[in-house]
């Protein structure tokens, strides 16, 4: 895979056949790759597994992670391999990258419909900021002087991060969003935003869950409520301990999420 999707030759290796099922008829090398991006991550998203996401988005350098994006494939392997542990050797990876083939392959036959404006501007706005060079400590202390005179919003600034972060979200064993209803508070729906916490949840609490979460943005979870007309709260990253401090937790209520809901196209 090289480069990945960052290859300088990537319209070429997609071909024509791939571009035209794909809809991708730019020759800007920059607009093909967040095309390539957006469509690869349309083939991702009902992947059974997290951890295959998790290795395919790093096989096909989808990410600006500034420690893996400069380097060729197996590298990006070999590194990934090292951040997760000796359960997850080259060995292991590259079987997972061999699903994720399979399963993008027997994908391509079925309909795409034009790729959607606001994924396109998601990821436009991922790449614009990690190719935007780093505040040296003089233009740190002048933003957070700055931040003094026009203070912005903390629980605005996390609903946004919320947005456009890719989260897991539990499924039942008929593979719908699992509810947690409640008597005082309504249904809720379980958000979590990293592998490990979804799983650490899952084995300390044991709750009703299919054996697959969903993996998706915030805000296609809340496009996926109003779109099957689930009047639902969310919680991000709830703790599995009764007594542990919600450090990482994000509740958002029926209603606001029906009024952030209201906002997305």
């Amino acid at each position: 895979m090289g480069a990945g999707v960052r290859h300088a030759q990537l319209r070429e290796r997609l071909g024509p056949e791939l571009r035209r099922i794909w809809g991708i008829t730019s020759k800007d090398l920059t607009e093909v790759m967040e095309l390539t991006i957006v469509r690869l991550d349309q083939s991702l998203s009902d992947l059974p597994k997290p951890d295959l996401a998790r290795t395919a988005r790093v096989a096909y350098n989808l990410d600006p992670d500034p420690d893996l994006v400069g380097l060729l494939y197996m590298d990006r392997i070999k590194a990934l391999s090292g951040r997760l542990g000796p359960k997850n050797s080259v060995r292991t990876l590259e079987r997972h990258v061999k699903s994720v083939r399979e399963h993008i392959g027997a994908r391509l036959a079925r309909a795409w419909p034009p790729v959607p404006a606001d994924a396109l501007r998601r990821v436009r706005a991922r790449e614009r900021a990690a190719r935007s060079p780093a505040p040296t400590d003089d233009s740190r202390l002048l933003a957070s002087i700055g931040s003094l005179l026009v203070p912005r919003d903390p629980v605005e600034e996390s609903i946004n991060e919320f947005l456009a972060g890719t989260m897991l979200v539990p499924r039942d064993a008929e593979n719908r969003l699992a509810l947690a209803r409640t008597a005082a508070h309504g249904d809720w729906v379980c958000a979590f935003s990293s592998p490990h916490r979804f799983d650490e949840y899952r084995r300390e609490v044991i709750p009703p869950w299919g054996p697959q979460p969903l993996p998706t943005t915030g805000a296609d979870l809340l496009r996926k409520l109003r779109q099957e007309r689930l009047r639902a709260g969310i919680l991000v990253n709830p703790e599995a301990a009764r007594n542990a401090a919600p450090v990482a937790t994000l509740p958002l209520s029926p209603q606001l999420v029906e009024q952030i809901s209201g906002r997305l196209p």
